[in-house]
């Protein structure tokens, strides 16, 4: 995986009204956790933008450079990030320091493959999640994985421990959530006619455990 660059600016104003000023300067407030010190910081919002609407999005690993008394570098990847409900703009984000020896957390997204021949009988592919949560070493966080579908028959079912990883990574998500299945579609009758429309039960999204 490649790095992604960023220049940030160390800051010492942690007051509320502080925050507040950054932001309409389109700045955003930032935290980087690690190296036994905590560092306040703030973050170019449009830079921001443009890495994690990249193809490794939250997982993207980052060489911060920060500037502030002395100029210092570190590798990070975000551990929580606090966006607007409305508009999407980043209000907060924390990143985490890494080591590329040590494995870190990361939900990654999933990617459907194949058409299942149950669907092709007329059964309805219902998708419970999109994404499974792994711990692996940072270089080997992937943008995706595929979830391939093409031997799933009417009533079979995908769940989380089915999802291949590679041997670098564990799986944190409950390995017996559902992902994905293909059900049965049931048939409502008219007083007048026979088959009128097709009902399928919607699943509710798994949770996913940490």
């Amino acid at each position: 995986m490649e790095k992604a660059t960023l220049t940030v600016e160390q800051r010492s104003e942690l007051k509320k009204n502080k925050v507040k000023k950054l932001r309409t300067q389109s700045l955003v407030p930032g935290v980087i956790y690690g190296d036994n010190e905590n560092v306040s910081i703030s973050i170019d919002e449009n830079l921001l933008k443009r890495i994690y609407n990249g193809p490794f999005g939250k997982n993207t690993i980052i060489e911060l450079t920060i500037k502030g008394e002395k100029e210092v570098k570190k590798d990070v990847i975000s551990y929580q990030i606090d966006r607007h409900p409305v508009t999407g703009n980043f209000r907060h984000i924390d990143f985490l320091v890494i080591d590329e020896t040590k494995k870190v957390k990361a939900t990654v997204p999933t990617n459907v493959v194949g058409i299942a021949p149950g669907v092709k009988l007329g059964g309805m592919l219902l998708q419970s999640a999109k994404a499974v949560t792994i711990k692996t070493l940072p270089s080997s966080i992937p943008k995706s994985l595929e979830i391939d579908i093409s031997n799933l028959e009417i009533g079979n079912t995908i769940k989380a421990k089915d999802v291949i990883l590679d041997e670098h990574a564990e799986l944190l998500t409950n390995p017996n959530n559902l992902m994905l299945q293909v059900s049965v579609a049931r048939v409502k009758k008219d007083d007048d006619a026979t088959a009128t429309s097709t009902e399928t039960e919607t699943e509710k999204p798994a949770e996913e455990a940490s």
